[in-house]
C-alpha cells in the first residue's frame, strides 16, 4: 500500500525547490494574504516539465475568492477550494 508524505514549504522559493527535487504526486497551495505571488508559483510549476504534470489545488482564504478562482484556472491550476474554518456555518 503507498503511503503519503507532505512536504511543506515555508516560501516560494522552497516550493519550486520541492516540486523540481521531490516531484509530488500533487501540489497544494494555500493562497491566504493579499500578495499575488502565491499565483505565480502555478506559473512556475507550469513551466517546469519536471512539475507541468502535477495537479495544483489551490485553497483559497482570502474576501475576493471569485476573482482569485478566475485567475487560478487561468494560469492553469486543477481545482480551487475555499478554506474552511470550524467557525464557519457549514462545519459547526
Amino acid at each position: 500500500m503507498a503511503a503519503w508524505l507532505p512536504l511543506t514549504a515555508r516560501s516560494g522559493e522552497d516550493a519550486v525547490r520541492i516540486l523540481a527535487d521531490a516531484r509530488p504526486d500533487l501540489f497544494i497551495l494555500a493562497i491566504d494574504d493579499s500578495s499575488d505571488d502565491d499565483l505565480t508559483l502555478i506559473d512556475q510549476a507550469r513551466a517546469d516539465p519536471n512539475s507541468e504534470h502535477v495537479p495544483i489545488v489551490c485553497v483559497l482564504d482570502r474576501a475576493d475568492r471569485k476573482q482569485l478562482t478566475i485567475e487560478a484556472f487561468g494560469r492553469r491550476a486543477d481545482d480551487v477550494v475555499p478554506a474552511c474554518r470550524s467557525s464557519c456555518s457549514r462545519c459547526s
